[in-house]
């Protein structure tokens, strides 16, 4: 990660090789007026970064690169932003801590996203294909009833496929209710196994 980052041969007058002068307060402030020296402090500070990243988050070495590197660019970019009397070390690690959660959200937002839409999927593909042999069914049942004797045939059709009730088929075919009902149960008594051997077959 290191090979790629910008240096530049000034830093700061007043700090010195101590990793505590890192840590001054002062340091975001001076950053903020010379925001290119911000990659100086990168350098030193980058491995303590990292560890925090490895060890105190992802628990995980290319996640931890990963999230460093994106650390050392999103502050680059919120310098401008960065309270002054906060220290260097501090705000890089709840930069880091930050976007870490960010990305934690999004993933699992992502995945319920993904979860739902193959829940979703699952259901149209059972939705059509219930459709499909409901219709395959419904043809077959219609055939079936058509080859039946005539007295059930015409009050089959009337009731499993036009809708009509036992009230309006035995007031058009001159018969009682009660009749229409043995008709009917006598109909599906003899196409159920047919349908059951249908759909097995």
């Amino acid at each position: 990660m290191s090979a790629q980052l910008k240096t530049t041969p000034n830093t700061l007058s007043w700090i010195g090789n101590n990793t505590d002068d890192l840590n001054h307060k002062q340091v975001i402030s001076q950053l903020k007026t010379d925001p290119e020296q911000f990659w100086q402090y990168w350098l030193r500070l980058e491995k303590k970064v990292f560890n925090y990243c490895l060890y105190s988050l992802t628990k995980n070495f290319h996640d931890a690169e990963d999230l460093s590197h994106d650390t050392m660019l999103k502050a680059y970019q919120k310098l401008p932003e960065a309270k002054s009397d906060i220290k260097l070390q501090a705000w890089l690690f709840q930069l880091a801590r930050n976007h870490y959660f960010d990305q934690l959200r999004k993933n699992q937002t992502y995945f319920k996203y993904q979860t739902v839409l193959l829940a979703e999927e699952q259901d149209n593909e059972a939705e059509i294909f219930n459709e499909v042999v409901n219709k395959s069914t419904s043809c077959f049942i219609e055939k079936t009833i058509k080859n039946m004797p005539e007295k059930y045939r015409i009050v089959a059709l009337d009731y499993f496929f036009n809708d009509k009730c036992y009230k309006q088929i035995s007031q058009e075919q001159a018969q009682t209710e009660s009749q229409i009902r043995k008709l009917i149960f006598r109909t599906r008594k003899h196409i159920t196994p047919l349908i059951v051997d249908y759909l097995v077959n």
